[in-house]
């Protein structure tokens, strides 16, 4: 891709800047002038004569990473969620590797889909049986994800559980993360989703 110069209306100021990448809505774009981005916040950017409403997903000085405001990503919250919700909302692939705290030890599992409802966390066969350690329904448990070079503190709750081939995969509902940590795991979702 070329790269092509934009425009972005960021609290009151205009900013111009250059697309390093566009790809399924995700945008990475430098910015001439000296600013600070606040991750998270809203961003108007206008391109070939179009307004997009994005968010900011990362910054560094003179380099922003955008996607849609509209996109389910940013529905990802620590809010309560119905059942009904949880059904019907989009799941995105999120292969991390967790470290789940009961209070008492430490073990490792794997996640690998979250949603607006929460995560999809599995417990191999061979930590169930080597730990002896299975979460239990209704019961509040910290953890921690590897996300690139960073790892992401959240509470969860235990909503449901299923037995497959792997081991025991949970539903679970986060309770609690920070909003740096929210929108951290948002970058690495878009990430490693471009990856694939």
């Amino acid at each position: 891709m070329a790269v092509e110069q934009i425009t972005m209306l960021y609290d009151g100021k205009i900013l111009k800047g250059n697309m390093l990448t566009y790809r399924e809505e995700y945008v990475e774009a430098t910015v001439e002038e000296t600013v600070t981005l606040i991750v998270g916040d809203h961003i108007q950017m206008f391109y070939k004569g179009r307004s997009y409403d994005m968010r900011i997903l990362q910054s560094r000085p003179h380099w922003v990473a955008l996607f849609p405001a509209t996109s389910e990503l940013f529905q990802l919250t620590s809010k309560r969620v119905t059942e009904d919700d949880r059904r019907k909302t989009h799941r995105f692939n999120f292969e991390s590797i967790a470290v789940i705290f009961d209070g008492q030890r430490h073990v490792f599992a794997n996640t690998v889909d979250i949603s607006r409802g929460g995560l999809g966390i599995v417990l191999s066969n061979s930590v169930i049986s080597t730990n002896k350690f299975k979460m239990n329904i209704n019961m509040n448990y910290q953890a921690s994800l590897g996300c690139s070079e960073e790892w992401i503190s959240f509470q969860f709750v235990v909503r449901n559980v299923m037995e497959t081939q792997h081991g025991l995969r949970y539903g679970t509902e986060i309770l609690h993360i920070g909003e740096k940590e929210l929108n951290n795991m948002r970058y690495y979702i878009v990430s490693t989703q471009l990856q694939a």
